[in-house]
């Protein structure tokens, strides 16, 4: 009996919370949350704010999605017309299951367009600080860590390359600070958003930024003004644009 209950146990802790794409040409598919102390799934209620403000937006967009986890936010945009997206992630535990998720998404995508007749293209791309990454390169996540901002070396490149003629829509969700080592993560998204040169400015689209209710943050970053402010609780969705 004590095995059986272990074993049953084992199955319940090794059991993950699934999310769904809810939209779309893709809506249904199920894929897997990455539940740790690190990781901060987007509640219900904010994505469908998000994607009720942004669907008819996103149509040939690239989506960029930092801090991405689970990858839930870039999956939804491919679905509604995303031409692409891409993932920043450090986290080893959530790297691992968002490469999870995006074979799952891959497998589903090249059935779609086999019965769609349809080329088939890879739609995402993955940057990560791990050294099994499919491309090693220092992720938007070492924001928490890195004061000299070297990151925007390897970021702005990396996006520059993927996107070529294509604007983009920045979907920043940073771990709340309130965690550990992440006291100061909107000043330094500010400041990295500060640094976009003019040529890398004129492909951005929307920055849309994911923050705490209760702290206070400019409503302008460089030349990108707050345009729809959005509050769910302890949540608040910040829109910019030009």
């Amino acid at each position: 009996m004590r095995k059986q209950n272990k074993a049953k146990q084992n199955r319940t802790q090794n059991k993950k919370e699934k999310f769904m794409i809810n939209r779309g040409k893709y809506k249904g598919l199920g894929l897997f949350l990455e539940s740790n102390s690190t990781t901060r799934p987007t509640k219900a209620l904010v994505k469908k704010s998000f994607f009720d403000t942004m669907q008819h937006n996103l149509y040939n967009k690239v989506f960029v999605e930092c801090f991405a986890g689970s990858g839930q936010m870039g999956f939804e945009a491919l679905s509604l017309g995303a031409s692409s997206a891409v993932f920043f992630e450090k986290n080893a535990g959530a790297f691992k299951n968002l490469c999870e998720n995006i074979s799952l998404f891959w497998q589903k995508h090249k059935n779609y367009h086999r019965d769609t007749n349809d080329s088939i293209t890879t739609p995402f791309s993955i940057n990560a600080h791990h050294k099994d990454c499919l491309q090693s390169r220092d992720s938007i996540m070492n924001f928490a860590k890195n004061t000299d901002f070297q990151v925007k070396n390897d970021i702005i490149p990396a996006l520059n390359s993927t996107m070529q003629t294509n604007q983009f829509v920045l979907y920043m969700d940073p771990p709340f600070a309130c965690r550990e080592g992440f006291s100061d993560i909107y000043t330094k998204i500010w400041h990295f958003i500060e640094s976009f040169d003019e040529n890398f400015t004129q492909k951005v689209d929307m920055i849309v930024i994911e923050s705490m209710s209760n702290i206070q943050l400019d409503t302008q970053i460089g030349i990108f003004q707050l345009v729809k402010k959005s509050k769910f609780g302890q949540t608040t969705l910040m829109y910019f644009t030009k």
